[in-house]
């Protein structure tokens, strides 16, 4: 297991105290697994977070998909713009 820095972005980040976490994530987790780790991180509901993708700093993951073990990541909400 490895201590991940993972960035928020959209919504996520404004309703969260940090505009990042850490969460400790298995090696070879799935990005459905990721997540359900950051939900019980942050212990609450947080709006957006349901419908939130994990992303390295080159692309959106799948949920199926392993999370890789190195590289930055991501949590972005349904909706995200700029």
């Amino acid at each position: 297991m490895s201590l991940r820095k993972i960035a928020l972005y959209g919504g996520l980040r404004e309703t969260c105290p940090q505009p990042s976490l850490e969460v400790s994530i298995p090696a070879n987790a799935t990005a459905q697994e990721a997540l359900r780790r950051i939900a019980q991180s942050l212990g609450r509901r947080v709006p957006g977070l349901k419908g939130a993708v994990l992303a390295t700093s080159r692309r959106v993951l799948r949920r199926f998909e392993r999370v890789p073990p190195k590289g930055a990541l991501a949590l972005l909400p349904p909706v995200c713009g700029g």
